[in-house]
């Protein structure tokens, strides 16, 4: 196992839970935008159109359209010349990855960056910038299209020990699979949880998200609340 991984836990369902909860308290939580993308790109008779702005949203309600981040001085339609990019990789969505499919989405991810990376911006000022096609943004646009891949952000590494400046990569790609693998049942068991209170199918790399997830905003609350005492 690569030292700068740690993907050796055991998926526990009330992690799982916990992160399910908020939806169940709002039926409007944020976390309900990847849902509405993820359903909406399933429908592969919807518009281009239609389907940038919804990518747009999600990716807005999960903090990409910050200041910080290039895509905030764009409006939604530069989403629309990667769907046909998407479209290419459909049969990557619901199902369980083995380690066959680490190629094709690696080309998948390869792709959304290489587009993303050549796109400019400018800021109030005039000044002309490179859009940061970071593995945070472009595992996100995988997460909430194809659903192949969790959104490899901060809370995700600090859930999953992976150090900060850890790239995506082939190597982190299989640990995730076999992770996966390892915990096939708990998955199943999570699916069938939320397929019974939310009433639609999350597909494996989305309960792995949610999971690391979780556990990475338990730990930033945890030091968060020591450093304030």
């Amino acid at each position: 196992m690569d030292k700068n991984i740690a993907l050796d836990f055991v998926l526990r369902k009330k992690i799982v839970r916990k992160y399910l909860d908020n939806m169940k308290v709002d039926s409007n939580h944020r976390f309900k935008s990847w849902e509405h993308c993820y359903k909406a790109f399933g429908n592969q008779t919807k518009e281009d159109d239609e389907l940038a702005l919804h990518l747009a949203f999600y990716l807005a309600s999960w903090g990409m359209y910050r200041g910080s981040c290039g895509i905030f001085w764009k409006d939604y339609k530069i989403h629309i010349k990667t769907i046909d990019t998407i479209r290419n990789f459909y049969n990557l969505r619901n199902k369980w990855y083995v380690s066959k499919d680490i190629i094709r989405i690696i080309e998948l991810y390869k792709e959304i960056q290489s587009y993303y990376s050549k796109l400019k911006y400018y800021k109030a000022d005039g000044t002309e910038l490179d859009v940061s096609a970071t593995d945070t943004l472009v595992t996100k646009i995988m997460l909430g299209t194809i659903g192949c891949v969790p959104a490899i952000d901060n809370l995700f590494k600090v859930g999953a020990g992976i150090y900060s400046n850890r790239s995506f990569d082939e190597k982190l790609m299989v640990q995730i699979i076999e992770f996966s693998e390892k915990n096939r049942d708990c998955i199943r068991q999570c699916q069938s949880l939320i397929q019974a209170e939310l009433e639609y199918f999350y597909p494996p790399m989305k309960i792995v998200d949610m999971y690391f997830w979780q556990l990475g905003y338990d730990e930033f609350q945890k030091k968060k609340t020591k450093a304030a005492k």
